[in-house]
């Protein structure tokens, strides 16, 4: 019965087995680059699979759930929502938009509650504004870490006009975190707010490379949703006593 219901034959709307499904779902969830397999199947996993084997969709009450269990077991946003659409996929469609946005929402109002993420935005993943001010306030204080060279970049971009992206800004937001984190390290301290990353580094051999290879991906990220993407580098200078 179990491997029944994987093949590509059965019938639309026929019921599939909550275990079945939920083996599909994992293993698309895998493909689309779910990290750790061992943390997949959370608590809201069987009602989630026996709603969509009904359903063919998530209701958004459903999808609340997962967003929220995802964030509570440490999931990121942009794998959350791959996730999601895994799923959808073993129906050969997309995930629904109230399904995406109910599982983004709660799972920004979990993360928000979560101890130790206070200086994290939920969207991107990147640091909150609020941090890196904070940061920026400290090495501008620290005439050792200034003389040590800090560069300051601006990536400044606007979305193109596009139904299907103004649909996807979760998703979008999850990914220009990623794009950032990938490209310029996950101990660079950048921040998002609308239409432009901060980014704070060290002035190293091969620093504004990295930052112009950023941009590069940025412009690239959903094949030029952001672009073009203007990008600003100064040196960090201390304050003056």
């Amino acid at each position: 019965m179990k491997d029944a219901a994987r093949e590509p034959g059965r019938a639309k709307g026929a019921a599939v087995p909550w275990g079945g499904l939920a083996d599909s779902w994992q293993a698309a969830s895998l493909a689309a680059g779910w990290r750790h397999p061992a943390d997949w199947c959370l608590a809201p996993i069987e009602a989630a699979v026996r709603e969509f084997s009904h359903n063919g969709s998530l209701s958004a009450a459903t999808a609340a759930e997962l967003g929220q269990a995802r964030a509570e077991a440490g999931v990121g946003l942009r794998e959350a929502l791959a996730d999601l659409d895994a799923l959808y996929g073993t129906a050969c469609r997309r995930a629904d938009l109230d399904a995406v946005a109910a599982l983004a929402e709660a799972w920004a109002m979990a993360g928000q509650e979560q101890p130790g993420l206070g200086c994290l935005d939920t969207a991107t993943g990147l640091h909150s504004m609020t941090h890196f001010e904070h940061r920026l306030r400290e090495i501008l204080a620290s005439p050792e870490q200034c003389e040590a060279g800090f560069l300051q970049a601006r990536f400044s971009y606007r979305v193109r006009s596009s139904a299907t992206e103004a649909r996807l800004s979760w998703a979008l937001l999850a990914d220009l975190g990623s794009c950032i984190t990938a490209t310029l390290g996950a101990d660079v301290c950048a921040a998002h707010t609308g239409g432009m990353v901060a980014a704070l580094l060290p002035d190293l051999p091969g620093s504004r490379q990295r930052l112009e290879a950023c941009r590069d991906a940025l412009e690239s990220l959903r094949s030029g949703t952001l672009n073009p993407v203007l990008l600003t580098v100064s040196a960090v200078a201390a304050e003056k006593s």
